[in-house]
């Protein structure tokens, strides 16, 4: 018989899973040894940038062809200046992947309570793909996002 997956999945698989939409040169905003490294094949180089300081984002150079964010965006003390780095870094065929704590209904988060698709369309980001799930850490519940936004395309009214 066939064991049913539990709702409160590991975190560290649906990271694994966002992680799977990876490809080109990557910027990781994650801690180094908090996040298996499990890249899909078409990752060609990775870079990892410390997402609490906004300034080093700020310095990094270039454009990536993903950005992704494991527990970051979510615990920022300030997610509007963090997101603001992020977009720089980001052409318009970039992707910024991400697995966060969110606020949600009910639910605590573990740091400040962000919204963080909230955060990322309104710092200028599409999220053209997010799924929510509760996770438990140290016998309590959380809510967390994981999903892919892109720069949000600027239409002309002309």
């Amino acid at each position: 018989m066939m064991r049913r997956p539990h709702p409160l999945e590991p975190l560290e698989h649906r990271a694994a899973d966002v992680l799977l939409h990876a490809s080109g040169r990557m910027l990781a905003l994650w801690p180094v040894d908090a996040v298996p490294r499990v890249f899909s094949a078409a990752v060609e180089s990775v870079d990892h940038v410390d997402a609490t300081d906004v300034a080093a984002l700020e310095k990094a150079r270039g454009h990536f062809d993903t950005v992704a964010s494991i527990g970051q965006l979510g615990v920022s003390a300030d997610i509007a200046a963090l997101v603001g780095a992020v977009v720089g870094l980001l052409s318009p065929t970039s992707v910024l992947l991400f697995c966060e704590p969110t606020v949600a209904g009910g639910l605590e988060t573990p740091g400040p309570p962000n919204d963080v698709t909230g955060a990322l369309w309104a710092g200028g980001l599409t999220v053209f793909d997010c799924r929510r799930f509760r996770a438990r850490h140290r016998l309590r519940t959380f809510e967390y996002c994981w999903g892919r936004a892109r720069l949000t395309p600027i239409r002309s009214t002309l």
